[in-house]
């Protein structure tokens, strides 16, 4: 007994270990354009929107500068003049310009565009929040019946924890074996490829290894109007999500086409082989190992509710960007409460496929 306690803290630390490693790389190499237009929605709104109440604007201000490094606008911020703003974006610019020549036509404009910074950063709070307390209550508005069949098992959270934890390190050292070595002269399209196939074959082991197949009927347990209605709910909540949080840093995390510049510069036959990974093999891999494996193993010990939000937590880490988190986390939702309300995964599967298709078909538009 001891002894699986033991295994079971270890491997939540190393998940937990994992998992925050990725979201720090993303988070401490952010997309250029995504930091400074948030800094910027910060400094303008703390600035030049008036005085706000407890003194909201001075802790806007005081944020902003914690979060800038950029000695020019760190300046601008603190009321200095930039030797040298033409680089600087536009806002930083006419502020500077104020700064040196103050006019009431160069006040007017800053506040303008704070009072639209500001706005920004309200909508996307309060409908953030609100958005998210609808969400996290999903699982107990909405409850599954409990007698329903399930087709996969319910291993142990051990046993489960474990299994992620696994693939989680194998896949990180050969991540790591891979930036290390002779390959990473090989083409993007041969790394991606190599990468996938062996994340894949490593998670196919531990799940046949650890879950028995012999109850999954998946030609059988398809429901085409809960489809319909997990695909009208991903096409309205996705893009909404990918909106506030673009509100509130000023840029839209554009998850969605996060894969585009892997298609760039590819034969007919390479983007062929990388769609069939990214619209078949992915979705089926996924949902097995999330929806399947892990919410099975998770809400054999903590119920529905609990497991939905946790193995929705952990998909969205696993994607490792930190600035675009949300989205996936709602997907996971979205699919975990498919798998939860039809007892099957292929439903989830199916709206999985369907939706990396529309995917595909936004970044072959985009291209």
């Amino acid at each position: 007994m001891e002894s699986r306690k033991a295994i079971l803290i270890l491997s939540m630390l190393l998940t937990v270990g994992l998992l925050s490693y990725r979201l720090y790389t993303s988070l401490s190499n952010p997309p250029q354009p995504l930091s400074t237009h948030f800094v910027e929605n910060l400094a303008l709104a703390g600035e030049f929107s008036g005085p706000l109440p407890l003194d909201i604007d001075k802790a806007l201000t005081a944020l902003a500068l914690r979060l800038e490094d950029n000695p020019a606008k760190r300046a601008v911020m603190e009321g200095k003049p930039a030797e040298d703003f033409s680089q600087l974006p536009s806002a930083y610019r006419l502020w500077s310009s104020y700064l040196q020549a103050p006019s009431p036509a160069a006040k007017t404009a800053l506040q303008k565009e704070a009072y639209e910074r500001l706005l920004r950063l309200l909508t996307a709070f309060v409908g953030g929040s609100l958005l998210a307390v609808v969400l996290l209550a999903a699982p107990w508005l909405f409850p599954v019946k409990e007698d329903m069949e399930r087709e996969w098992p319910a291993p142990s959270p051990t046993v489960g924890l474990v299994v992620l934890a696994a693939w989680l390190t194998l896949d990180f050292l050969f991540l790591w074996m891979v930036q290390h070595s002779p390959l990473l002269q090989w083409s993007r399209f041969d790394l991606v490829l190599l990468v996938q196939a062996v994340s894949y074959l490593i998670a196919g082991g531990l799940l046949f290894r650890f879950w028995s197949w012999k109850n999954w009927k998946p030609w059988r347990t398809l429901d085409g109007k809960k489809l319909l209605w997990g695909y009208l709910a991903t096409v309205v909540l996705l893009p909404l999500v990918e909106r506030l949080t673009g509100l509130f840093t000023g840029v839209e995390p554009a998850v969605q086409l996060s894969l585009l510049p892997y298609f760039q510069g590819l034969t007919v036959w390479q983007g062929a082989g990388l769609s069939v990974i990214a619209v078949i093999f992915g979705p089926v891999f996924e949902e097995l190992l999330f929806r399947g494996f892990l919410l099975g193993s998770l809400r054999s010990k903590w119920g529905d509710g609990k497991a939905l939000l946790l193995s929705s937590l952990i998909f969205a880490a696993v994607h490792g960007n930190f600035w675009g988190f949300p989205v996936p986390f709602v997907f996971g939702l979205i699919t975990g409460k498919l798998a939860l309300r039809t007892g099957s995964l292929t439903t989830g599967i199916a709206l999985h496929c369907l939706w990396n298709l529309s995917t595909l078909g936004m970044i072959l538009v985009s291209m």
